[in-house]
């Protein structure tokens, strides 16, 4: 009788797995989670709650923000403010604005949030104060951070625990106040400890691939026993 054996086959299914470590391995400063419109130049990707918005250029003097933020409340600008990149940036004025995005997040681990803002002073029926907002993802909170007036572009981070999968971040306001913030360049980026567990997980997967890596289909033919 003649017994006809297969092998390599299965190994095949771990490719995809292997390729995407591979590169991480080439490159970990790629690692960088992808937030779409970071830089909040349209309204793609970001879900905008109450009086959160998005400002462009335009209008009798771009950037003044002499624009409605709301049916009720315009902020009227005594500085120009320009993005920090791009084209465009994002606004929240007073209590409750939000902005929220879904991203992946690769693996559990620590993660860096991070965006550029710039609290502008004028008025909207009073003297515009310093603003404050936090970040938040996946449930958590960050503590709040303070804006100064005129004090320009500053980039504000936080570092939080981020679960594995599709999760919840953005920006929200909680002071009850008259001010207006802008935001640009909002980043998430993995710490240390993190890219060393998926740079470890990486090479992991890579060297499986290489001791399983896949062969022709390989026919042995055995002799029957005597």
């Amino acid at each position: 009788m003649n017994a006809t054996i297969g092998r390599g086959a299965l190994c095949c299914l771990c490719l995809p797995l292997a390729l995407a470590a591979a590169a991480f391995s080439a490159c970990p400063a790629r690692a960088a989670i992808v937030v779409a419109n970071a830089g909040f130049n349209n309204t793609s990707a970001w879900r905008v709650e109450n009086d959160a918005t998005l400002a462009h250029p335009g209008g009798t003097a771009p950037w003044s923000w002499d624009t409605p933020v709301s049916a009720t409340n315009i902020v009227h600008a005594t500085e120009t403010v320009l993005p920090l990149e791009g084209s465009g940036m994002a606004i929240t004025y007073a209590g409750y604005d939000r902005m929220t995005q879904a991203v992946m997040i690769p693996a559990t681990g620590l993660y860096r949030l991070s965006v550029a803002a710039n609290a502008i002073a004028g008025s909207s029926g009073s003297t515009l104060v310093d603003g404050q907002f936090q970040f938040f993802a996946a449930g958590s909170v960050s503590p709040i951070f303070t804006v100064p007036t005129r004090g320009g572009w500053r980039t504000y981070e936080w570092t939080t625990t981020i679960g594995a999968g599709p999760r919840y971040v953005g920006l929200t306001n909680t002071l009850i106040a008259s001010y207006a913030i802008a935001y640009d360049n909002f980043r998430i980026v993995p710490e240390p400890a993190t890219l060393t567990l998926l740079a470890v997980a990486a090479s992991l997967a890579a060297g499986q691939l290489r001791r399983r890596r896949c062969l022709p289909l390989k026919h042995e033919t055995r002799r029957p026993a005597t």
